[in-house]
């Protein structure tokens, strides 16, 4: 002996669709669906039904609010729910950014690369000075001794005024970084 069909009724047809109990009425009327003397539906029948006349926007919108399952039953409900959410992500992710330029915690990269070769130009001129700087002192230098302590001294210098970023003119504040 066969089971009965399984048999739902209107509310729980509409949650599991997505959509107001009336809107599913309607569709199952328009479909020719027949409900038996309890109210009750074809499950099979009447899911067919909604899944042919339901709107997927508005079925998602439901669903997002709140009304409906918990389950999307149609896959293009599903893909258009994660693409909503992808986009909600990507329009905060957005805000973001335009809040940290406000706030000057960010530069532009045309900026930051102007930046940086500035600042390597620099770093080269003071090496490519070095020898002219130094050569005077090394003249007098009577040991491998001294000549190691100048040069240590001024590599040094060198080293620590390649490294005073209050320097340079970057073209934009150090301090707002």
């Amino acid at each position: 002996m066969s089971n009965p069909p399984l048999r739902l009724n209107i509310t729980e047809l509409a949650e599991e669709a997505g959509i107001s109990r009336d809107r599913a009425r309607r569709v199952l009327q328009l479909a020719g669906v027949k409900r038996d003397q309890h109210r009750l539906y074809n499950a099979e029948e009447a899911r067919h039904a909604l899944s042919a006349f339901v709107d997927a926007s508005k079925a998602t919108g439901n669903h997002l609010a709140g009304r409906g399952s918990d389950t999307p039953t149609n896959s293009n409900l599903e893909a258009l729910a994660i693409a909503r959410s992808e986009a909600e992500r990507l329009r905060i992710r957005k805000m973001e950014i335009a809040l940290a330029k406000e706030e000057g915690k960010l530069i532009s990269r045309e900026a930051a690369n102007n930046a940086a070769r500035e600042f390597a130009l620099h770093i080269r001129n003071e090496w490519l000075s070095f020898g002219a700087r130094v050569a005077h002192l090394l003249i007098g230098a009577k040991s491998a001794d001294e000549i190691q302590r100048i040069l240590d001294r001024e590599i040094r210098a060198t080293l620590n005024a390649a490294a005073d970023i209050d320097r340079y003119s970057l073209g934009y504040a150090y301090s707002e970084i």
